[in-house]
C-alpha cells in the first residue's frame, strides 16, 4: 500500500546569534587557513615546485630572473632566491628605476609590492638598539 501524501508540512529554522556567527565565521577562515598553509608546505618540500613557484613570481617583476642548479634541494632554492631578489632590489634603487617608478600609477604598484616582499628578504635585527645608562631619565633607549 503507496504511503500517503503528508497533509501538512512542519518547518523547522534554527537561528544562530551573533556570538554563534562569529564561531562558525572564524571556524571557516581557520579551516581556508589551514588548506593554504597546507599547499605552502607542499611547496617548500618539493623542489621543483619550489622552483617553479620563484619562476612565475618573478613574471611579475620585469628584469628580476631567478637561476637556479638542477640538482639544488628546496632549502638551496629558497636561500638563492632570497639572494637573487636582494640583489635585484637593491640594484634597482641604485640605478634609480625605484624613484623613476614611484611617479607613475603602475610603477608605485609595484614598489608597494616589492616594499612588501623586502622584510622576508633583509629582516631587521631585533634588539640591536643602543640602550641608555639604567637610572637616567631618558625613559628608553636608543633605535
Amino acid at each position: 500500500m503507496p504511503k500517503p501524501k503528508p497533509d501538512q508540512v512542519i518547518r523547522h529554522e534554527i537561528v544562530l546569534g551573533r556570538s554563534e556567527r562569529e564561531l562558525i565565521r572564524d571556524a571557516q577562515t581557520m579551516y581556508a587557513i589551514k588548506n593554504v598553509s597546507n599547499i605552502g608546505v607542499e611547496i617548500l618540500k618539493d623542489a621543483t615546485a619550489l622552483a617553479a613557484f620563484w619562476v612565475l613570481f618573478s613574471r611579475f617583476f620585469p628584469g628580476l630572473k631567478f637561476v637556479f642548479s638542477p640538482q639544488a634541494n628546496s632549502g638551496e632554492i629558497l636561500d638563492s632566491a632570497v639572494n637573487q631578489y636582494a640583489s635585484w632590489e637593491q640594484e634597482r634603487r641604485e640605478s634609480g628605476r625605484y624613484e623613476e617608478g614611484a611617479s607613475t600609477l603602475f610603477g608605485g604598484v609595484f614598489n608597494f609590492l616589492s616594499n612588501l616582499i623586502r622584510p622576508f628578504t633583509d629582516p631587521p635585527e631585533f634588539g640591536t638598539f643602543d640602550r641608555e645608562t639604567p637610572g637616567s631619565d631618558s625613559g628608553g633607549g636608543q633605535f
